[in-house]
């Protein structure tokens, strides 16, 4: 009788020891599966947000000025051509104006300062340089939108005569040295370019609306579709099976003991 309870034992052992190496190996498998699948979802994640930054950076670094006028034309807040555009918002106040009906219609939601530095950059420098130079506070953030419609016929006129000042070189070379205090991190031939050049111009309809399709598209879900596949995997292997083969082994049992009876 012992020896008959020492070799169950030792047959219950060797059946345990299997059974625990048995499910070390799954783990060990359903690890690597689940980590695989989590890698190739983190990958694809990443390279579809790299390709849309880069999208993001060309649509940048088309003519932001142009760009403006497309945008507007797009949601039917300016339908004139760009030949009128560019009259139209030469000036500072319309430029405050154009702002807050963008900003109304939430296309865009910085500061006007951020608006006109991105879009009409070339008269807010001229502004910025005008400020600078003769120190008028009124052209600051916090009072350039408060202006009365005399102000800026006269600073129009004042600014053109600016601008001819801006040609004398001894003066633009100190001009852009304090501009250059300011934070403006470009060439002195870059400085004349962008206040003396007009905007550059030639966009490519067709490859905007490609890249806003792609840049306003859903987002694809890669990775929180693979962590959801490993939760489904994790829960089908572990609890699900442990539970049907807990049944399975509760059956038998049953069925073992009907037999004895």
């Amino acid at each position: 009788m012992k020896n008959k309870m020492t070799a169950t034992n030792s047959i219950f052992k060797n059946n345990l020891k299997r059974t625990v190496a048995r499910e070390f190996i799954y783990i060990i498998l359903i690890s690597i599966v689940c980590f695989s699948i989590y890698k190739i979802g983190e990958y694809r994640q990443n390279s579809y947000e790299i390709e849309i930054d880069n999208k993001i950076k060309i649509l940048d670094s088309l003519p932001q000025h142009q760009l403006l006028w497309y945008k507007l034309k797009k949601h039917n807040l300016y339908n004139k051509n760009y030949e009128n555009y560019k009259k139209d918002y030469k000036n500072t106040e319309d430029q405050i104006v154009l702002f807050n009906l963008v900003s109304n219609n939430g296309l865009y939601t910085k500061e006007l300062s951020d608006f006109r530095v991105k879009y009409f950059r070339k008269e807010s420098v001229i502004d910025d340089l005008y400020n600078l130079y003769y120190n008028e506070y009124r052209l600051n953030n916090e009072y350039i939108q408060n202006q009365e419609k005399e102000f800026w016929i006269d600073l129009r006129k004042k600014e053109e005569k600016f601008k001819e000042i801006l040609k004398v070189d001894s003066i633009c070379i100190k001009i852009y040295s304090n501009f250059v205090k300011q934070g403006y991190k470009h060439s002195i031939e870059g400085f004349k370019k962008l206040i003396f050049e007009p905007y550059e111009e030639g966009l490519n309809i067709k490859e905007i609306d490609n890249l806003e399709k792609d840049i306003n598209k859903d987002t694809p879900t890669y990775l929180q579709t693979a962590i959801d596949i490993n939760i489904f995997i994790l829960i089908l292997f572990f609890p699900f099976r442990y539970i049907v083969i807990g049944l399975k082994w509760s059956i038998k049992q049953i069925k073992n003991k009907n037999n004895v009876i």
